[in-house]
């Protein structure tokens, strides 16, 4: 408990409201955004607001409402990112704004805006490929959707080795020599019978 007193000392003396409640919603990504909606989440959030000394009513905002969405001409607004429009993007395809597709709207844009890595995943048909493709056409950006199982291996992301026969690799080869090798004896008869 010692700890704790000191952390929260720490977030108290040096770290406005503001900041600290921007590290909330970060931690509750990370820690809970995984989690079912439930007991369990609400439980974490909870821990989290008391670590970093905010009220519960701030953790239970973002576990109950969906982040705030506008679209303006040149910027998307979603939850606490400012993402950058394409000029040639399009914003008049239907998109269906629940709570969840906005959530992971949210979390997709801030992996854009940091540069992360992501990997979508949850059961088919619950929006993932959906949401990351509205984002793509609203920034103008090419999407390349890979849909994997249990059955997707490493090499089908990135290639393997497939046995050649060096027959196969040497018959473009020897095609072409003798290709090259007619045409010369070609040029060397017409010399002769120009000589004849």
């Amino acid at each position: 408990m010692n700890t704790n007193n000191v952390i929260t000392s720490l977030t108290n003396d040096n770290l406005s409201e503001k900041t600290r409640k921007l590290i909330l919603d970060e931690a509750l990504d990370v820690f809970a955004g995984c989690l079912p909606a439930g007991r369990g989440r609400m439980i974490l959030s909870r821990v989290l607001a008391i670590i970093w000394n905010l009220s519960t009513a701030s953790v239970e905002g973002y576990v109950q409402a969906a982040p705030q969405f506008e679209l303006g001409k040149k910027a998307l607004v979603i939850g606490r990112v400012q993402m950058p429009l394409a000029a040639d993007g399009l914003r008049n395809r239907r998109f269906f704004k629940t709570k969840q597709s906005l959530r992971l709207m949210e979390q997709i844009c801030v992996c854009i805006r940091n540069v992360e890595p992501m990997l979508l995943v949850g059961e088919t048909g619950c929006g993932k490929t959906t949401v990351i493709q509205y984002v793509a056409e609203l920034m103008g950006q090419e999407l390349v959707v890979l849909n994997m199982n249990e059955q997707t291996q490493c090499s089908d992301l990135v290639g393997g080795f497939k046995p050649v026969d060096l027959r196969q690799l040497a018959i473009p080869l020897y095609n072409r020599c003798c290709e090259l090798f007619n045409a010369l004896f070609a040029d060397n008869v017409k010399l002769r019978k120009g000589y004849d």
